[in-house]
């Protein structure tokens, strides 16, 4: 349905305001954030959040720049490693920031303050870009200024934390941007809101989550309006996403959008008036249920109210598996309440209203008359007694009390970013229920326990001795309250990890051990772009990990490109192993002479380096559309850098398009290439 009438001017500032107000003091009132299962707690502003980071360093602004002050530049100057950086109350002018790829960096309002960032100018794509690892931002307010442009991007290795930041004016393309590259990292974006929503006209978002997303999104306490291309759009993640506690009102397209797998629990939708659009049609379902990916959604205890012009779907079910239970519908249009699709199940949900009141009767509790009507105001949750949160210990690890039928206890307490964790004992095991306990991300089967922490701890009680332990990454464990070693605790039968980290672009690797080999299953493990044939491991990591146990020693390791490998925990340098490192292009640049005849008369000019001083060969082949070889120079080559110009005459071409690649080659086999393109 298409209405070409833009919506009043009369957005509701006033009402708008007074919500971001309230809803700070409200979320003082219940004391503190949540600590979403698997995503770590921290304290709500900065000097309290360095507990849970590894902030070794910490800047206060107000030494370096005061309120009214341009400060993009200060920010930039500031940001580093193990750093945080406290803002003051304040209105600052603020461009556009690129932090790259900084690790354990935060930038967090001081305690008590509320400090606003105004935009002095019209911004790039993106207003703050993020592409490291254990991020956080806290607690400021992002104001366009008339400038719609001007992204949150949180896309990166993970894990990292957004809360508490808020867009003020109309924004463009998406407000956040969400992603977690590693598939064991989480991402939260908790208590934020653009309620100002987009520009009519123009493609706004409040949060989007791409394909490049292998890990976990969180996005809790939420509250974004009037956005004209999907409110929460996750559709794309290939990683789990949920969506807890948000509100959500008048978005264009969906309101919540998610494939599979996804949860999406205690979220309200209201849409009592048309929204904006971004140029196209209207169509304003309320929770949009993708058949992608693979996995189940549920959409639990979640409120849909459609009293607005738009018929759309108040819940659509497009195909895949997954549960809609307990949630309340209001539907005043013609479009069906619920939509079913794919191999989901139902149950609990009560309609109401003028329009059409279809479901799959087997889900419905309560139809038209005397059925509980949805809520239309924002969920209140108190984080301190919320079923989404966890506990906290004393920090001795010290939970021996209770039960003394098992008489040990074994704590694992989360110290940065996330672990995992496996162990086995020779006796009994169960959670223990006097402590920190476990959640659903752990699991007990008979005497081996399997989990992971991100900043919280897991509990357990056990009989008999620990005899096998192993850790993905940094955690302390407790046994009887006393910090041990899990080294000391067993020994496995391969007693070494070695683990290869993307830094950011594609790295091939390949490495040989001299005894046994096999996935880490305690740690990343690999995927199917890895394999072992004997004991050589072949793979590649564009961002994520893979993760290996061995015997005996690495005997060889070579690396496409740059990434980061550890062996039981420490930094190597893989060239240290066998054959080194392999050869790196520094220039190709290629380019056809446009001459009048149909003959392609292509230059191709190179540079070629190796930091192990055994250059051996540059090979440049010309390749047709059909991928065969017309034409090929080879040139032998020595030492530690070599450059050359090769010359192609293909004859009688015109118009054809060719390949021209470039391999060159190390006297260990290493192999480096890179190509182009050009056109008679």
């Amino acid at each position: 349905m298409v209405d070409s009438d833009a919506p009043s001017d009369d957005d509701g500032t006033e009402d708008k305001a007074a919500f971001r107000t309230n809803r700070r003091t409200l979320l003082k009132a219940v004391g503190g954030l949540a600590t979403v299962a698997g995503v770590s707690q921290m304290a709500t502003r900065g000097a309290s959040a360095s507990e849970t980071y590894d902030f070794s360093t910490t800047v206060d602004l107000a030494d370096h720049a005061a309120s009214g002050d341009r400060i993009d530049g200060v920010l930039s100057d500031l940001a580093d490693h193990n750093t945080l950086i406290e803002v003051p109350d304040g209105t600052y002018q603020c461009g556009s920031v690129d932090f790259g790829g900084l690790e354990n960096f935060g930038i967090a309002a001081k305690d008590g303050a509320s400090p606003t960032f105004v935009a002095p100018e019209s911004l790039g794509g993106r207003w703050f870009n993020f592409d490291g690892r254990n991020v956080l931002l806290d607690g400021i307010t992002f104001d366009h200024n008339g400038h719609p442009r001007g992204t949150i991007n949180l896309h990166m290795t993970g894990p990292w934390v957004c809360r508490n930041v808020d867009h003020v004016g109309q924004v463009m393309a998406s407000a956040f941007r969400l992603a977690c590259t590693d598939s064991n990292a989480t991402g939260l974006l908790q208590d934020c809101t653009a309620v100002d929503g987009a520009v009519q006209g123009e493609r706004g978002r409040g949060a989007f989550v791409p394909s490049g997303n292998n890990g976990e999104v969180v996005i809790d306490g939420c509250h974004f309006e009037n956005m004209t291309d999907n409110c929460i759009y996750c559709s794309p993640s290939n990683g789990p996403v949920r969506v807890l506690n948000c509100f959500f009102k008048n978005n264009n397209i969906s309101n919540v959008r998610v494939s599979m797998p996804a949860t999406v629990r205690n979220v309200v939708v209201v849409n009592d008036s048309l929204a904006r659009t971004h140029g196209g049609g209207r169509n304003q379902r309320g929770i949009w249920l993708r058949d992608r990916g693979s996995g189940n959604v549920t959409v639990e205890n979640c409120d849909v109210t459609h009293t607005g012009d738009d018929d759309s779907h108040p819940i659509l079910v497009e195909g895949g598996e997954g549960t809609v239970t307990d949630c309340c519908v209001r539907n005043d249009t013609s479009a069906a309440a619920v939509n079913p699709g794919g191999s989901y199940s139902g149950s609990g949900i009560h309609l109401s209203g003028d329009g059409d009141l279809s479901a799959p009767s087997d889900w419905v509790a309560c139809s038209a008359s005397g059925c509980t009507e949805p809520r239309t105001t924002a969920p209140e949750v108190d984080r301190t007694t919320s079923t989404e949160t966890t506990t906290t210990e004393t920090d001795s690890g010290n939970e021996t009390g209770g039960s003394t039928d098992l008489p040990n206890v074994v704590t694992v307490h989360g110290d940065q970013g996330l672990a995992e964790y496996e162990f086995t004992v020779s006796g009994d095991l169960e959670p223990n229920t006097d402590g920190a306990g476990i959640n659903s991300y752990d699991t007990i089967d008979g005497s081996t326990a399997t989990g992971r922490v991100w900043g919280g701890r897991d509990s357990y009680r056990f009989g008999g001795e620990i005899t096998d332990f192993s850790l993905s990454d940094a955690a302390t464990v407790y046994v009887n309250g006393q910090v041990v070693d899990p080294a000391d605790l067993g020994e496995p039968d391969l007693p070494n990890v070695v683990t290869v980290h993307g830094d950011q672009d594609l790295a091939e690797y390949e490495f040989t051990v001299s005894g046994d080999l096999e996935p880490n299953t305690d740690g990343a493990g690999i995927n199917s772009y890895d394999t072992i044939d004997g004991s050589t491991a072949t793979g590649r990591v564009w961002g994520g990990r893979d993760s290996y146990r061995f015997g005996g020693e690495i005997t060889d390791f070579s690396l496409s490109d740059p990434a980061t490998v550890t062996v039981n925990g420490t930094e190597v340098d893989p060239s240290q192993y066998g054959s080194g490192s392999p050869p790196s292009v520094d220039r190709y640049d290629v380019a056809e002479a446009g001459s009048r005849n149909n003959d392609a008369n292509i230059t191709a000019t190179w540079a070629v380096s190796d930091d192990d001083g055994d250059l051996a060969s540059v090979t440049v082949e010309v390749l047709d559309d059909s991928g065969a070889v017309v034409d090929s120079s080879e040139t032998t080559v020595g030492g530690e850098r070599e450059y050359g110009v090769e010359y192609f005459v293909i004859a009688d071409v015109p118009d054809q398009t060719f390949d021209i690649r470039l391999t060159v080659a190390d006297a260990e086999g290493n192999e480096s290439t890179a190509s182009a393109t050009v056109q008679e």
